[in-house]
């Protein structure tokens, strides 16, 4: 079996009105992993959303960064759909990175687990750490897919009021730490922040690649510019120890009602060593958020920029 992952384009129109024709016929409302195609009724605006959506200065504000692909077979027919989104706002944290969707008549053939291989290779070059999943409790065959790439059960859920779980497939050895457990390691820091002028503590986690993990807490300075930021402290603590380009995952937590942004200087400096860097921004009742540095710092000047 050969499958290919191709981004939609306007000449697969015909394809992927008869694709999502052949849901509705077999009475299938919902394709997942489709970004809206099975309710957008002009395939040009569908088309237009998800290549805005694909990149971060067109995303649409109330979503997130999202590669959509076909799944075409060998013989260039749409056999399915699946999307990758790059961060996971608070409406996707339960749903996670990915869905698809196998087009009826050609499920049982083995195309959804190629389908989430392929997507996995995709993820891993660009740089993510870990890919998570979700699927409905009685969904045996999707289940499948995800446990015959990797996929291991994380936490269950309810969504619709429907039991689903939650699964994480790791793509990057050594990075086994959820993102819960990193934010939870950047709240023990808070103690030892040292703030006798803002008496506002900040905590930092730093994950990297081999599973190493630098903590941070800033330390405050009389003579004001000279103090330190959390997420500073842990990076320079890891560069110290020899960790350059292996960078995953910062969380980064305060006391604050509101969620604990990074300075300028500290998104500035963590870019110049990860610029795929992943952000964990929490708040005090441990919400977090997840997105990317490039978010926080677009346009980023960094080491390249002076080739």
């Amino acid at each position: 079996m050969k499958l290919t992952l191709t981004r939609p384009t306007l000449a697969q129109k015909a394809q992927a009105l008869a694709f999502r024709q052949e849901f509705f016929d077999c009475g299938e409302t919902v394709i997942n992993g489709s970004e809206l195609l099975d309710q957008t009724g002009s395939y040009e605006e569908w088309l237009a959303a998800v290549t805005a959506n694909a990149s971060p200065e067109t995303v649409s504000p109330d979503w997130v960064v999202t590669d959509t692909f076909f799944a075409l077979d060998e013989a260039g027919r749409v056999v399915g759909i699946i999307d990758y989104r790059h961060t996971l706002n608070g409406f996707l944290k339960d749903l996670g990175h990915c869905g698809y969707s196998v087009r009826p008549t050609e499920r049982g053939k083995g195309y959804a687990t190629e389908m989430l291989r392929l997507l996995l290779e995709h993820a891993r070059s660009m740089g993510a750490a870990e890919l998570r999943l979700s699927v409905e409790r009685g969904n045996a065959p999707s289940i499948g897919t995800i446990l015959r790439n990797g996929g291991r059960y994380v936490r269950s859920f309810l969504f619709a009021g429907e039991e689903a779980d939650s699964y994480a497939i790791t793509l990057r050895e050594g990075t086994t730490m959820t993102n819960q457990a990193l934010v939870d390691l950047a709240f023990t820091m808070l103690e030892r922040s040292y703030v006798p002028y803002s008496h506002f503590p900040v905590g930092a986690a730093l994950l990297c690649a081999d599973g190493t993990v630098f903590t941070g807490c800033n330390v405050e300075n009389a003579a004001f510019g000279s103090t330190i930021c959390a997420e500073r402290t842990a990076l320079v603590k890891a560069v110290s120890e020899g960790h350059r380009d292996d960078f995953i995952r910062l969380a980064v937590v305060g006391n604050s009602a509101d969620y604990c942004w990074p300075c300028g200087a500290c998104r500035q400096m963590l870019y110049e060593f990860a610029p795929n860097l992943t952000l964990l921004v929490a708040r005090k009742d441990r919400e977090f958020v997840e997105l990317p540095l490039s978010e926080l710092l677009p346009h980023g000047f960094g080491p390249k920029s002076l080739d």
